[in-house]
């Protein structure tokens, strides 16, 4: 019975010694914590349901391990804790540090969802309003640091008050990393002015997506700004929250609501911008679907009371991981079809946003995977430049697209003009063909030419179709350039006849007429070598009115000119089967040709002879006074 005795007592000593001596961390070597931080991660005393002020002898009810929410504890009858509710104290001497030296940590989120901290006896930093009776607690949280003063014997002990009633978690949430006050100041100041910066970056893009939007119309840009809007909160409001910083006075459960938001809405945003980018990832399903559990979330995250809501975000989680998942099986697979940047750039950036979004989520529920830190910064900004690279690629590919579609339009372009010159255009006052209506129309006094081929009817039934087309063809070939060339516009072709119109000078014509006669004796050389027929055409030239429009309806539209001018170089040219001339040209154009050269300051070089019609009109012939042999 002694022995049993000495045993129990051995016991009962050992248990309280166990739990009258005060948790302590002993720094190893305090010179570290000038510039770094040291995570006091070990065994703190904790105090059910009563706030026990500095100096207390009151025995602990546990020794728990920080991080790590009161939910779990093991404390018989302890049912609100299991909730999340309750409120507590939590103590832990530190030893070893500089003397008299003054140190700080990052507070906040340090504890859920109001607490106090005490250094030693003195109140050091206050968040929120805490009470023992925990339905009483006031939930608000801030962006800033707690500082403290070691004594003279390099100790001090940090003392946190805590209370909670509506967050589904409770006790200290994130392990409490110290560092001379300093240091960790600059530290501070240093990673505020960086998260500044990414931000000022990510609102750039999310305000220029919004406005290409709304110039463009185009859906991608509207998935984009929303995608990255809602990363931006969960940084900014969780990661690193500067919005709490620059506005404090922000409620606290406006802040969790915007938290929330990049866990349920961007994983839908994003399933909707990769099908935007790649119709083929979600072909067979609809993508629209896949992303609506995101707006039934929003819709949530709006109505429901923060108790409620906050009791949600386990199941917004699985989604997440789910719509992530979804996500990169249909890339994965669609990468195996289609080998593109686009298929490719997605499925990197959807890894990296994955493990980015598994590193917030295991770091807010106190699961320290790498050594306290979570990577959705990080991520995200190599999500920033992997769109940065996909989106100049795409921009590249729209510009060869642009450079394609343009070349291609010019040779539309230049194919139409084969029907309606760019002449008759800037006739007309347009400057395309697309400004074309039917109903234009434009009159001006002008010079007139008229040419046809010589019995070509006869000539063209001894030939085969072939020959025939062959022989205009080369004609043809010949003959405009020339017109072209002497500042002349083609009207029209009448089968084997042209005319044309010369707005800018008589003498124009009068020239063009002597070299497409010219042209003629080496074209017929040609001929003779392809054994073609020697065709002679007969040209007559005209000045007169012309009014030149557009008619036919909507659907059809063509060139129409009008002039009995016309009618009378016509019939000059037919004037050269009677007189057996190769040109004949009235007296209007060669008065109109005088007055020009006139205005030049020089003479008209005209050789020819004047015959009259059976009507007494005046005609001239001309031939050729370059070479002096008649044509």
């Amino acid at each position: 019975m002694k022995k049993l005795f000495t045993i129990l007592s051995l016991m009962i000593l050992t248990s309280f010694s166990i739990f009258s001596q005060e948790s302590t961390f002993a720094v190893k070597d305090w010179h570290r914590l000038e510039n770094k931080t040291v995570a006091l991660d070990c065994d703190w005393d904790f105090y059910y349901g009563r706030f026990v002020p500095y100096g207390s002898k009151v025995r602990p009810d546990l020794k728990v391990k920080i991080p790590h929410h009161w939910n779990d504890y093991k404390i018989d009858e302890l049912n609100n804790l299991k909730e999340g509710k309750g409120a507590g104290t939590f103590r832990l001497k530190i030893t070893n540090l500089r003397p008299n030296t003054k140190y700080s940590f990052l507070t906040y989120k340090a504890a859920l969802s109001a607490f106090e901290v005490y250094a030693d006896e003195n109140l050091i930093f206050k968040s929120g309003e805490i009470n023992e009776d925990f339905r009483k607690t006031k939930m608000q949280q801030y962006m800033n640091l707690a500082e403290f003063s070691s004594d003279a014997k390099g100790c001090v002990t940090l003392t946190f008050f805590v209370s909670n009633y509506e967050y589904r978690k409770g006790g200290l949430q994130r392990t409490i990393k110290i560092q001379e006050s300093k240091s960790y100041k600059e530290k501070f100041f240093r990673n505020l002015i960086v998260y500044d910066l990414v931000g000022g970056t990510l609102i750039t893009i999310i305000i220029y997506s919004f406005i290409l939007f709304g110039l463009e119309k185009q859906k991608t840009h509207l998935y984009l700004a929303l995608f990255v809007l809602s990363i931006f909160l969960r940084i900014f409001t969780e990661s690193y929250p500067v919005i709490k910083y620059f506005f404090p006075l922000i409620p606290y459960h406006i802040m969790l609501r915007l938290e929330y938001i990049a866990l349920f809405f961007a994983p839908g945003v994003f399933t909707l911008y990769v099908n935007s980018l790649n119709k083929n990832i979600f072909k067979n399903v609809n993508a629209l679907l896949l992303a609506s559990p995101a707006f039934v979330f929003l819709l949530l995250d709006i109505a429901l009371p923060l108790i409620t809501l906050n009791r949600l975000v386990p199941i917004m989680q699985i989604w997440c991981f789910i719509s992530i998942t979804i996500n990169l099986i249909f890339i994965i697979i669609n990468a195996c079809k289609e080998k593109n940047m686009i298929t490719y750039t997605t499925l990197f950036t959807i890894i990296i946003i994955g493990f980015g979004t598994f590193t917030n989520i295991m770091y807010t529920r106190g699961v320290d995977l790498f050594n306290g830190h979570e990577f959705l910064p990080e991520s995200f900004a190599l999500y920033g430049m992997c769109q940065t690279i996909l989106l100049a690629w795409i921009q590249n590919k729209n510009r060869e697209k642009v450079t394609e579609l343009n070349n291609y339009l010019e040779e539309v372009n230049k194919a139409y003009y084969r029907f309606v010159p760019k002449e008759f255009l800037k006739f007309l006052s347009k400057k395309d063909i697309t400004e074309l209506n039917a109903g234009e129309l434009h009159s001006a006094k002008m010079a007139i030419l008229s040419a046809d081929i010589r019995n070509f009817t006869t000539i063209s039934e001894q030939l085969t179709e072939t020959k025939v087309f062959e022989m205009l063809n080369s004609y043809l070939k010949k003959i405009a350039p020339i017109i072209r060339k002497n500042n002349g516009i083609i009207e029209k072709y009448l089968g084997d006849g042209i005319i044309a119109i010369f707005p800018e000078s008589a003498e124009s014509a009068l020239v063009c007429s002597i070299e497409m006669q010219e042209q003629m004796i080496q074209l017929r050389k040609e001929f003779v070598e392809k054994e073609l027929p020697k065709i002679k055409i007969g040209i007559g030239v005209h000045y007169g009115n012309v009014t030149i429009g557009t008619g036919g309806n909507r659907e059809r539209i063509s060139e129409v000119s009008i002039s009995k001018d016309i009618d009378i170089t016509v019939k000059a040219e037919a004037s050269t089967k009677t007189y057996q001339r190769p040109i004949i040209v009235t007296k209007p154009v060669l008065i109109a040709a005088l007055k020009e050269a006139k205005l030049q300051n020089r003479s008209l070089n005209f050789s020819g002879s004047r015959v009259k019609t059976n009507d007494n009109s005046e005609l001239f012939y001309i031939y050729n006074d370059i070479t002096g042999k008649a044509l």
